[in-house]
């Protein structure tokens, strides 16, 4: 049987790392997979003991379960890595799973991205399998459902949507220039993925996720959610190059709800009302409008990197 590819991307962060290994390391159905770890170049001198000590967590680990590692002599980046190392492995095995070095994966996070791989294989709607779910809806029961937007939080796709992607933003950036079509990339007005865009054709935005975004968006495509997040992202903490300070509760799964399943229940249509509540929880959190949340959202993020702060004295002072 030929194995999924599995490709974790990483750069200087041993400690996310090595969560993110830990929490691989328990998923079911793992021996399904060729685990490829990517391992990013120096991108500045003051983070070469960062960047070996985050090497020497991929070895020691990749050594014990037969993982392949690729260690990048220049740095590429997160976006070039990100096109050069699905691509490849695309072409190669024509579909992969995808993760970042800051991304925890629930023990059924392989389970569900392989069923769903397997029963969309041949869906030209479906573009991605997602297995970061936003808490839209906090009292979901395990299930899945259909929703246009891609993440890039712990994701598969096949190779038949990955030659799609489109590196330059120059098409994506003209098309967008149209208020309609501008409007509806941005969800109806619940994330400005637009401006995003924006950013990476000024060169001002390192951003993949925005030009897999038009890809689907412009194919009218689908992505498969689990109604219950089988991933957290615990980089929101100031360590990454990509990355800022924010509400790390908003990015996490709930711990224990996840039960073992002989079978996804894989829907045929897209879910118009948990769509809906998607949208509405965006705009709500991405795109406030009343300077009183914009306050309360600068100090709840003060605090944040506040008691980060204190937790990295306190660890120095012990």
């Amino acid at each position: 049987m030929k194995k999924t590819p599995l490709v974790i991307f990483t750069y200087n962060r041993p400690l996310h790392t090595q969560q993110t290994l830990e929490a691989l390391t328990r998923c079911l159905r793992l021996d399904e997979c060729d685990v490829v770890i990517f391992c990013d170049g120096l991108k500045k001198e003051e983070h070469r003991a960062s960047v070996e000590a985050t090497r020497q967590v991929v070895q020691q680990w990749a050594s014990q379960h037969a993982a392949q590692v690729i260690t990048r002599e220049q740095n590429m980046g997160l976006k070039k890595s990100i096109e050069t190392g699905v691509g490849d492995l695309c072409r190669q095995y024509g579909r992969i799973i995808v993760l970042e070095d800051d991304i925890i994966v629930s023990k059924l996070f392989i389970d569900f991205m392989l069923s769903a791989l397997d029963h969309y294989e041949h869906d030209e709607r479906v573009m991605q399998v997602a297995g970061f779910t936003p808490p839209f809806a906090p009292k979901a029961k395990q299930g899945v459902m259909l929703l246009p937007p891609i993440t890039s939080w712990g994701w598969a796709t096949w190779m038949r949507v990955w030659q799609h992607y489109n590196p330059d933003p120059t098409e994506a950036h003209n098309v967008l220039q149209d208020r309609k079509n501008a409007y509806s990339f941005d969800l109806d007005g619940a994330y400005p993925y637009k401006d995003m865009l924006a950013g990476v054709a000024q060169g001002k935005v390192q951003s993949w996720s925005v030009l897999f975004w038009y890809a689907a968006w412009q194919r009218k495509g689908l992505v498969v959610y689990p109604r219950q997040s089988l991933v957290a992202n615990i980089g929101f903490d100031g360590s990454g190059v990509n990355s800022g300070v924010s509400d790390e509760n908003l990015y996490q799964m709930r711990q224990g709800d996840h039960r073992p399943t002989l079978k996804w229940d894989f829907p045929a249509e897209i879910d118009q009302k948990s769509f809906s509540q998607f949208r509405r929880f965006y705009k709500a959190h991405f795109m406030p409008t009343s300077y009183r949340y914009q306050i309360r959202r600068f100090f709840g993020r003060l605090r944040l990197y506040l008691r980060i702060r204190l937790r990295r004295f306190l660890s120095i002072k012990s």
